[in-house]
């Protein structure tokens, strides 16, 4: 029998209810499902922390990388210094070799040219073993070739010495060819320095970013962790609540979302444990909530002492320092700020770089702060101005002094050449004596036996010196002045006093009096008559009244002309060390 129309009205329609009609999913689904979603937060979050801590290991290895690069530019650039002061030693030795034809000249000579040689050697090693900038090593190149030719002009012109004769040395030097190698070779030096200066300047800066955002990494790091805790904290006290009310399945989900947050929160904490700089986390009171260990030693602390305690309690002269940028954080969480504060330990002060960032979850705000100790950097900084400093006045010094040496010595030759040149160069062979002497002692002091040392060197025994009362204490400038003044005495005597003659003495005694003072005697005996003196002081005569100025305005360099030989009493204040003459 045929079903009617309306069973299969009835049909249809009991159908589409029965598929209008969802059944609801057992409550087992939902709970797998549940932990499924958290699951994979769980891992989203691993993957989160192992990706930034690699992130910043890379940082901080190119920072490492960066400080490398930056000191082999500083050596690179200190080894074209050290290549120019070889061939300056060399060509003041050619100089000196050609102005007197004395041997010894010829053993700095060489010395120089083997020191030049080998510094360019090891310029262009040093120069291969830097990435960047690109034109370095073309430019140490042009260095190394500027040194050849400059070595090969000072060998020719001392060859033309020795076959030819001093007028083809003459021309030679008249070519100005020496001066205008040398020139190049100071310019290319300080356009190598100044490129490797450029460099170094940007790879601090690029380190200095670097290193920022490694330690705004780890500051995220170490914020989302404790967000993190707070966070599992909550949902384990939710969790507890509805265990109280017998809901088993709840009970377990927030077992095991606490063991998932545990386990993120343990690796946020080894981050924070190990990093090489303190890290902290404080509440809006100020009141350290963690501290990791590195922090902590350096307040002569333990860790679990600390915690609870606020900032004013753990770093009292900090404090004044601190307190306001903190609260400033505190109340526009978000933003990474930066500070450089400093603390007196003992006699020693030393400077800290303080990073601090607050974050907010709902009512709760924290403040994580990352501090970096920076002494060591401000004292290399101080250490590289102080440098710096000390050779610009060196050299404006020196220069002053050969400038009017060369004055006072073109003035008295009245327009001779050959007696400028010879008078020119003896005292610039005294004035570099000099600048050994307080080379060796690191410009500090130097000894009166080592100044008249330096200063009578040229002429041996011809010179009997002796001072008695101990050896005093000169300044550099002191004994700069001091060399040049013995220099002129001696230089008069060879050529118009009792060196002049075969028989004739000089004597050179002291004695330091009650009051620290050193008097000085330089006598002549066995030479010819000598003159009255002129109507005009000359040079040498104004330099040693120079040399022994006293600052009361009176002469401390009084001559006696006497006709059986020249005496000069001189009287000198040592200074110590300070710069300046003796008063």
């Amino acid at each position: 029998m045929l079903p009617s129309a309306t069973d299969r009205l009835l049909q249809d329609g009991s159908g589409a209810l029965e598929q209008s009609t969802p059944f609801p999913p057992p409550p087992g689904e939902r709970t797998m499902r549940r932990r499924a979603l958290r699951s994979g937060l769980g891992l989203a979050a691993i993957a989160f922390f192992a990706g930034t801590a690699l992130a910043v290991g890379a940082g901080i290895w190119t920072v490492t990388e960066d400080i490398r690069t930056t000191r082999r530019l500083d050596a690179l650039a200190l080894q074209a210094e050290v290549v120019i002061g070889q061939l300056r030693e060399a060509e003041t030795a050619q100089r000196g070799y050609l102005l007197t034809v004395q041997p010894e000249y010829l053993v700095s000579y060489n010395a120089g040219v083997t020191g030049a040689r080998a510094a360019a050697s090891t310029l262009l090693s040093r120069a291969a073993g830097v990435r960047q900038p690109v034109g370095v090593a073309a430019r140490a190149e042009r260095l190394r070739g500027l040194t050849d030719l400059k070595l090969a002009e000072l060998e020719a012109t001392l060859t033309a010495l020795r076959t030819q004769g001093p007028e083809a040395t003459i021309v030679l030097i008249r070519t100005d060819e020496g001066r205008r190698l040398m020139d190049e070779a100071r310019n290319e030096a300080g356009l190598l320095r100044g490129e490797t200066a450029e460099a170094a300047r940007r790879l601090q800066i690029a380190g200095g970013w670097r290193m920022a955002l490694a330690l705004g990494a780890v500051l995220g790091l170490a914020s989302l962790g404790a967000t993190m805790l707070l966070v599992a904290l909550r949902r384990s006290r939710a969790s507890a609540d509805a265990a109280l009310e017998g809901t088993r399945a709840a009970e377990a989900e927030a077992i095991s979302a606490g063991a998932r947050a545990t386990e993120a929160t343990a690796r946020a904490s080894g981050v924070f444990a190990t990093a090489p700089l303190g890290l902290a986390v404080l509440d809006a009171d100020l009141r350290f909530l963690a501290i990791n260990p590195w922090l902590a030693e350096a307040q002569e602390g333990q860790t679990k002492a600390q915690i609870g305690m606020t900032v004013a309690d753990l770093a009292p002269d900090l404090a004044e320092q601190l307190d306001q940028p903190f609260r400033e954080a505190l109340a526009n969480p978000g933003l990474l700020r930066e500070i450089v504060v400093a603390r007196n330990i003992g006699a020693t002060t030393r400077h800290w770089r303080v990073l601090h960032r607050a974050e907010q979850a709902g009512y709760t705000v924290t403040l994580t702060i990352a501090v970096q100790d920076i002494t060591d950097q401000r004292a290399l900084e101080g250490e590289r101005d102080l440098l710096l400093f000390e050779l610009k006045h060196r050299v404006k010094n020196v220069l002053a002094t050969v400038q009017a040496l060369a004055g006072q010595t073109w003035a008295g030759a009245d327009g001779n050449g050959e007696r400028f040149i010879e008078a020119f160069g003896a005292r610039l062979r005294a004035m570099a004596r000099a600048q050994d002497m307080l080379n060796s002692g690191g410009w500090t002091t130097s000894t009166l036996n080592d100044t008249v040392s330096a200063a009578l060197g040229p002429w041996g025994e011809a010179v009997v010196a002796a001072g008695e009362g101990g050896d005093a204490l000169l300044g550099p400038q002191q004994a700069m002045m001091v060399v040049l003044a013995l220099h002129e005495l001696a230089t008069n005597a060879a050529k118009y006093g009792a060196m002049s003659v075969t028989g004739g003495q000089v004597t050179l005694s002291w004695l330091t009096t009650d009051d620290g003072d050193v008097l000085l005697d330089w006598q002549e005996r066995g030479g010819p008559p000598v003159a009255p003196p002129p109507g005009r002081r000359g040079f040498g005569s104004a330099l040693i009244q120079a040399a022994f100025a006293r600052y009361d305005g009176q002469d401390a360099a009084v001559f006696d002309f006497a006709p059986e030989g020249l005496s000069v009493r001189m009287r000198l204040t040592p200074n110590g060390g300070s710069e300046g003459t003796g008063s």
